[in-house]
């Protein structure tokens, strides 16, 4: 009888202080208040209906039961029949935040703030995979990465194994799955992607950044919401975006441009995408995690946080809001959650946010321990208290635990500290999440040595939770594996990326315009290798690519009546050409840096540079060169050839003068495009729109004399929004 009058007094206290006394109006602060201030039931999910008996996974599931209350139904996520506080979905996330971090011990809160990275690697099956990672969530750690190959349906049933085994534990607490960047047509661009089984094929960031389409990147920001809430992802660890002002920066391909205005458009575009009710989340949200706060684009020199010599940030040009406006514009959309980056902001002559961040006294520490970024400035004088930071990977290890080479190994500024000195740092200077983090005992060692105490630790890990009961997790975090692979398979959302590819295609060169070439020419495709000794020209093209261009007109590289490749060059009409031009080198390095594929130029008359460098040291990007070189001197030596050559580059941040000079036509995208797509524009089957998202450097001349932080001071052929219009044919 006391049981049942507590229960129903419990009951009625949690309908009165969250919705009012019908359990809705305007001071309705659940996750599940509807557009009109009422609450709706969501679907209470638990694991004896997601996770059958002829499961092959050993483990017992002895899971959550439903209870009900009020008319409602609640989960039991501690199995003690009775409604705690935590499960009760009335209330607001942050009232289930605080009655749940009152119930856990030390170490169930130290491994909430852990997110290791686990692949799925070797494994051939999910059963196969999921002991392992019931193996972590042994050590109360609830927040993973867990990249792989499987199909959609695969990984929907992945998760809910997962979550089943955590729901058996004490409290119940939910996997929180994290996605690293997935942007692109390979499955592969962008530091950490996983292969996208079946996912719509987009372009890669920097290429999505020509369309200057808000709206196509609305359209893949929905898509990836719909496919990765089908297999259980709720934290997108992106979008990237820091700003492309370092042209050698290795990183540059992954951001949407050198523009503040155009990425603070897009990133909004994509939060929305993400997150349908802003910073309220619910249960169909993914968070969006912005990165590298407050912009990682002007490293000193170009070279990678990750690495010893990418230790700074500098800001020569006094540019650092120019880099923190699209964070600003991200969180005015609904963001809540931002990556730090790993480097430090040199100190110098430059402030920024209205003179609170002061460049002469910035603390000398990366930006993951630095509480003048993230507190001072970020939570008290924007106001943005809210933020739920997760740090980049491997800030708190030290760096000869890392591997030869030193990549990795970004505990910048704060080297002299031990792994739980770094832990307290950066949580005290407001970090919420330790990314790459598998060992709790930093957090313990450190409040058991008195660096942290437990209400620091309580604040920053209650954010986490919030996030948890707002994403709807402690409700339900199990997906239909059906349902994932239709989601996957949209076709609305694979016609969208075609459009987005078909958009992102860019024109820098039209020579006497001569795109779009006519429907029946010959083509030549051009692939190969030139001897550097005898200048012989051996032919490599693939049967696809062939077979491909085979639909525009007639391909005459396997011609026999031809008794050279230098006369079939000369006899086609269109030469085409696809390389990959030189990139700067990811370098960890100056030594590295130093044996780079350097020009040195000479002016020429015109207004261009005309480019020399070492075969040796340039090697891949020279074979390429010396192939585009041969053709064009095939075709001169010819007095009756008419043949022109186009050239399609896949480029970064890069120099392109020579190619440029070397060909009639160019186009140009950032990471790879299908030959179809390709071959439609060239051809007249699509329009020609894209615009450069970032200025392409003159010379390397420029580029070392250029400021770190100033947006294309070192492009002026091919500065940013260039790009030539081609109207598709009639």
């Amino acid at each position: 009888m006391k049981k049942t009058l507590y229960l129903i007094l419990l009951s009625a206290i949690g309908l009165f202080s969250a919705c009012g006394d019908d359990g809705s109006g305007d001071d309705c602060v659940s996750t599940y208040c509807n557009e009109d201030g009422k609450l709706e039931q969501p679907v209470i999910g638990v694991a004896s209906e997601f996770v059958s008996a002829s499961s092959t996974v050993t483990w017992d599931v002895t899971g959550a039961t439903v209870i009900e209350a009020d008319g409602y139904q609640f989960k039991d996520s501690n199995r003690n029949g009775v409604l705690d506080t935590y499960e009760d979905w009335r209330l607001s996330p942050e009232e289930r935040a605080a009655d749940l971090v009152g119930r856990m011990s030390l170490d169930q809160k130290a491994g909430l703030f852990c997110a290791p990275h686990m692949s799925f690697g070797s494994f051939a099956t999910v059963d196969e995979f999921v002991p392992s990672i019931n193996s972590v969530a042994d050590t109360n750690v609830r927040i993973k990465i867990a990249n792989n190959g499987f199909t959609p349906a695969n990984r929907a049933d992945l998760n809910n194994k997962c979550q089943a085994y955590v729901e058996s534990k004490e409290l119940g607490i939910p996997w929180l799955w994290l996605q690293d960047p997935a942007f692109s047509i390979s499955g592969t661009a962008g530091e950490g992607t996983p292969s996208q089984n079946g996912f719509s094929k987009w372009p890669g960031q920097l290429t999505i950044a020509a369309t200057q389409d808000p709206e196509l990147v609305y359209k893949w920001a929905q898509a990836s919401r719909d496919a990765w809430r089908s297999v259980g992802i709720r934290v997108y660890l992106g979008p990237q975006i820091d700003l492309t002002t370092e042209p050698r920066w290795g990183r540059n391909t992954s951001t949407f441009g050198s523009s503040s205005e155009l990425t603070s458009q897009l990133v909004q575009s994509i939060v929305k995408g993400f997150q349908p009710d802003g910073a309220k989340l619910g249960p169909n949200a993914i968070v969006c995690n912005l990165k590298h706060f407050p912009g990682d684009g002007p490293q000193e020199g170009g070279f990678d946080g990750h690495n010893p010599s990418g230790r700074w940030i500098v800001y020569p040009g006094d540019n650092f809001d120019y880099h923190l406006a699209p964070f600003i514009s991200g969180f005015e959309a609904g963001a809540l959650s931002c990556m730090p980056y790993y480097p430090i902001a040199r100190q110098g002559d430059w402030s920024g946010a209205d003179g609170v961040i002061d460049g002469r006294t910035i603390e000398q520490v990366g930006g993951g321990f630095n509480a003048d970024f993230l507190t001072t400035m970020w939570k008290e004088h924007y106001g943005y208290d809210y933020t739920w930071f997760i740090s980049d990977w491997m800030i708190y290890a030290d760096s000869s635990t890392l591997g030869a080479g030193g990549f990795m190994s970004p505990c910048h500024g704060v080297e002299a500290l031990t792994s739980p000195e770094r832990v307290a740092k950066s949580m005290k200077a407001g970090m919420n999440v330790f990314g790459g983090v598998s060992d709790y005992t930093w957090v313990t060692d450190g409040y058991n040595s008195g660096l942290i105490t437990m209400e620091d630790i309580d604040k920053a890990m209650g954010r986490t939770l919030e996030v948890m009961f707002k994403l709807g997790l402690f409700e339900n975090p199990y997906t239909d594996p059906e349902a994932a692979t239709a989601a996957f398979a949209k076709a609305e959302y694979w016609t969208a990326g075609e459009e987005a590819l078909a958009k992102s295609v860019t024109c820098l060169k039209n020579a006497d315009n001569l795109l779009p070439v006519a429907a029946g020419q010959k083509i030549y495709v051009l692939a190969g290798e030139v001897d550097s000794d005898t200048g012989v020209f051996t032919p490599s093209v693939t049967p696809e690519t062939l077979n491909s261009a085979s639909d525009y007109g007639t391909v005459i590289n396997n011609d026999a009546s031809y008794a050279s490749e230098a006369e079939k060059i000369a006899a086609a009409d269109i030469v085409y050409m696809r390389i990959s031009a030189p990139s700067w080198p990811f370098a960890s390095s100056a030594a590295q840096r130093s044996g780079a594929c350097y020009r040195e130029y000479v002016h020429d008359g015109s207004d261009y540079y005309v480019g020399y460098f070492d075969d040796e040291i340039c090697s891949n990007y020279y074979t390429s060169y010396a192939v585009l070189q041969y053709a064009h001197d095939a075709i001169a030596s010819s007095a009756d050839s008419t043949a022109k050559i186009v050239l399609q580059a896949s480029i970064t941040t890069s120099v392109v003068t020579e190619l440029y000079l070397l060909c009639d036509a160019m186009i140009v995208d950032f990471g790879g495009i299908p030959d179809v797509t390709a071959f439609n524009a060239i051809f007249g089957r699509a329009d020609i729109t894209g615009k450069l998202p970032t200025g392409l450097p003159d010379n390397d001349w420029a580029i070392f004399n250029g400021y770190e932080d100033l947006a294309d001071d070192d492009s002026t052929i091919f500065p940013f929004g260039y790009g030539l219009t081609v109207k598709a044919s009639k």
